[in-house]
């Protein structure tokens, strides 16, 4: 007898996930490459396709593991996992056997919980790296799709803009540590795409503070293809950037005579 309760239903066989996110991963692969077939530029299709895969070529040589942190992160989640799995198996041992029922708590439970409070925490970053990076699209007075024959002179200027970023956070911005790891990433693109670095088309005048560290780039066309436009210098300094005409070029470089360096 268990008073008029009801018997606690426990699902056996919970419905299996795992076959419902191969398709759902298959459908985005699918739409992502169909519209890297459907969009104009070619460039847009490598690099929704195999863009992380650059990614991850270039970023895990250099990971580095702090293995006391490690070990500490394992020996918490044990604690935690330990804890939490010990008090849900008392919990619903007390609620079974109120209700007259022989159950308890399985580790399979405790194991998707923790999975899924990961992966909430990793779509939380994911959302929160799309909201800034839109932020920063919205507020950029640049516009968002401009259309170039091939590979434009500024598409190459904005291209080798974000090769030398990359380059500098790897280095610290640290003069000669980047232009070995800009010079290796060139070659490395060269191979890849069969075409003449960037380096070899383009004059990168460097902006060194004391230490011999980077603080700003002037970037301009060695041979200009077409004709002179507005946008035919590119200027970092810091955070932030702007475009000058060649002849702006002078002015640019008397204001930083005594600390630019040739990459």
């Amino acid at each position: 007898m268990n008073g008029g309760r009801e018997p606690l239903d426990v699902p056996e066989n919970p419905p299996p996930m795992f076959g419902k996110v191969i398709l759902v991963l298959l459908a985005v692969f699918l739409a992502v490459l169909f519209l890297g077939v459907a969009a104009p530029n070619e460039q847009i299709l490598h690099l929704l396709i195999w863009g992380w895969l650059k990614f991850l070529s270039r970023t895990i040589p250099k990971i580095t593991w702090n293995w006391d942190l490690v070990g500490m992160a394992l020996l918490c989640l044990a604690a935690l996992l330990g804890l939490t799995h010990g008090f849900l198996r008392w919990l619903t041992a007390q609620i079974a056997m109120s209700r007259s029922k022989a159950w308890f708590w399985p580790w399979r439970f405790t194991w998707c919980g923790t999975l899924s409070t990961g992966v909430l925490f990793l779509v939380g970053m994911a959302a929160g790296g799309i909201v800034h990076q839109a932020g920063w699209i919205a507020s950029s007075p640049e516009s968002l799709y401009e259309r170039k024959r091939g590979m434009g002179d500024m598409s190459e200027l904005r291209q080798f803009h974000l090769d030398l970023i990359m380059a500098m956070n790897e280095c610290n911005s640290d003069l000669q540590e980047t232009r070995r790891e800009l010079e290796e990433s060139q070659s490395r693109q060269r191979l890849q795409s069969k075409r003449s670095r960037d380096m070899e088309r383009i004059t990168c005048l460097v902006i060194v503070d004391p230490s011999r560290r980077i603080v700003g780039a002037i970037l301009f066309h060695r041979v200009r293809s077409g004709p002179a436009s507005s946008r035919d210098v590119f200027y970092l300094n810091g955070s932030d950037y702007e475009w000058f005409t060649f002849p702006d070029l002078a002015a640019l470089i008397r204001k930083h005579e005594g600390q630019l360096v040739a990459l």
